[in-house]
């Protein structure tokens, strides 16, 4: 991952998995107070257990304490608009927390002393939708392991009829989930829960569509919100590279040292591939690539391969050894390219084919996708 987007607001997979600051103990309020019961069973003898709001400036410290008789403890925050916080018991297990001024009293119970381990939440109805669209998250996973293991000892096996159905399973799984977290999601209503959630999906490139929709109805409900910065900011990056949407320019570097802009190519099927020579995944697709060039360059598909090399030297030899014959681009700043800023890639082999106006039609094709979409266009 690159960090040229250093002023973006909230990750929110990276606040979940446990981010640490500081900040003042905050001024007294004279609103209502929302108190938190919290019971350890595994606790850390001596070690602060940390209270902790998150929002646009990172994580705050509201407050910190050692577990007293019976390992139990009480917190009191003062809410006036649905706040996302956690429980940070010892830096090793984060409990994540909704609240909001209708909470009085939550109940909280975890282990303490593990980054897995259990917690149960009473008392947030916000907390809850969330715990909820994460345990259906959780047995996701646990049906995609389950495939995965019977799909390998099906292939090991010789027997592909099988593995074919498994493949068919896979994908109306991933749909199956894909609709019912759409659902679930949107049947939150306003609570930012809604926000949170949209990280459990698999690809969320895939429901853009969707988070636009919701993105807009937090702009009405929660206009001032960080949380709804956040979502927007998600959704603005998306919305650059939508399919339908115009590709932006790209106008860097040949081998040679030209200029070659990307708008040139219009009147052509262009794929425009985000690859380098130290990409292994990016070198694998390399042999599909040139294979599908060979077949339809004559009936006007080009590739628009953009290098997020460092050193020209490997780019150059990349492009020799794999036979790459199509048109080449970089500026070799690495993950700083800023072609890559302009199309959000974060990783690779990323690809976006546009059609001969310049729009986007496809994104992420790879392997037989990019076969079947080529003879989907030229027959």
């Amino acid at each position: 991952m690159n960090n040229r987007k250093a002023l973006k607001l909230i990750s929110m997979l990276g606040i979940m998995l446990g981010f640490v600051a500081c900040s003042d103990q905050p001024q007294e309020s004279t609103q209502d107070l929302v108190t938190l019961d919290l019971t350890v069973t595994e606790p850390v003898s001596g070690e602060l257990i940390k209270f902790e709001k998150v929002g646009g400036e990172g994580v705050q410290v509201i407050d910190s304490l050692t577990l007293g008789a019976n390992n139990k403890a009480q917190f009191q925050v003062a809410v006036d608009e649905p706040t996302f916080y956690r429980v940070n018991l010892y830096g090793r297990q984060f409990v994540n927390l909704i609240l909001t001024s209708q909470d009085e009293l939550v109940s909280i119970e975890a282990e303490g002393n593990r980054p897995n381990g259990k917690a149960t939440i009473s008392g947030s109805a916000d907390t809850e939708m969330l715990m909820k669209a994460r345990k259906m998250s959780e047995k996701l996973q646990g049906d995609i392991q389950m495939l995965n293991a019977e799909f390998v000892q099906a292939r090991s096996s010789g027997d592909m009829a099988t593995a074919v159905d498994i493949q068919e399973q896979f994908a109306y799984l991933q749909e199956k989930y894909t609709r019912e977290l759409k659902e679930m999601i949107w049947n939150m209503d306003e609570s930012i829960a809604a926000i949170f959630a949209v990280s459990y999906f698999q690809d969320q490139e895939a429901v853009y569509p969707f988070l636009d929709s919701l993105s807009n109805r937090f702009q009405k409900a929660y206009p001032e919100s960080p949380y709804t910065a956040s979502l927007e900011s998600k959704v603005a990056d998306m919305r650059v590279t939508a399919i339908g949407s115009p590709a932006p320019e790209i106008n860097l570097p040949t081998p040679e040292g030209e200029p070659l802009a990307l708008s040139s190519l219009q009147g052509k099927y262009v794929l425009v591939d985000f690859w380098a020579a130290w990409c292994k995944p990016c070198r694998v697709e390399n042999p599909t690539v040139v294979k599908a060039y060979n077949k339809y360059a004559a009936q006007g598909f080009e590739v628009y391969g953009v290098s997020l090399d460092r050193k020209r030297e490997d780019w150059l030899q990349a492009i020799e050894k794999d036979g790459l014959p199509w048109k080449h681009v970089s500026d070799l700043k690495y993950w700083n390219s800023t072609a890559a800023d302009a199309y959000n890639v974060s990783a690779i082999p990323a690809t976006f084919l546009l059609d001969p106006q310049g729009r986007i039609i496809a994104k992420g094709l790879r392997g037989e996708q990019l076969v079947n979409k080529l003879e989907e266009i030229f027959g």
